[in-house]
């Protein structure tokens, strides 16, 4: 498990360098735009318990109910953690709105925010993390084995040699 070593004020410094560079090639027939906030349990505590069988993934599904915003939510549990979805294309306002709810949304599950990844059906895939690499798995041959998948170091060397 990453350390949660980022403030709330990294985010959205990295954030609107991230909205920028999206605004770069929004004419670049960017395609179903969505946004994954990516989660994670503070401890390792729960990481033999997937679901919602996860402590973790029970708080978060109270405080996303209580949100004020709709989210799709992958309660993936064990130390995948949480992802939350949104169809939206981030700007400067959704940033300033958006990443403090979900900052105080995992410290009310005993979470961190790792971060948020802009993944479109078409464009760039561009994510804002210390820590967290999405790729585009169109672009990839076959799956990462069972090895890769147990931490992001791992899928990040098997990454950088299938795209090679």
């Amino acid at each position: 498990m990453d350390e949660p070593d980022w403030t709330m004020e990294d985010h959205l410094l990295h954030g609107r360098a991230a909205i920028r560079k999206i605004a770069n090639v929004a004419d670049q027939n960017i395609s179903e735009p969505k946004v994954c906030f990516h989660l994670y349990p503070l401890t390792s505590g729960d990481e033999e318990n997937w679901g919602m069988e996860a402590q973790y993934c029970q708080l978060a599904r109270r405080e996303f109910a209580n949100c004020g915003q709709e989210f799709d939510v992958d309660y993936v549990g064990g130390h995948c953690g949480i992802e939350a979805w949104q169809d939206v294309m981030p700007t400067e306002d959704w940033l300033t709105s958006a990443v403090p709810l979900m900052w105080g949304t995992a410290a009310k599950a005993n979470m961190y925010l790792a971060g948020w990844s802009f993944e479109p059906g078409t464009g760039p895939y561009i994510s804002v993390s210390r820590s967290v690499n999405v790729y585009d798995g169109s672009k990839l041959s076959e799956l990462p084995p069972p090895a890769a998948a147990q931490s992001f170091g791992r899928l990040g060397d098997w990454l950088r040699r299938q795209l090679r």
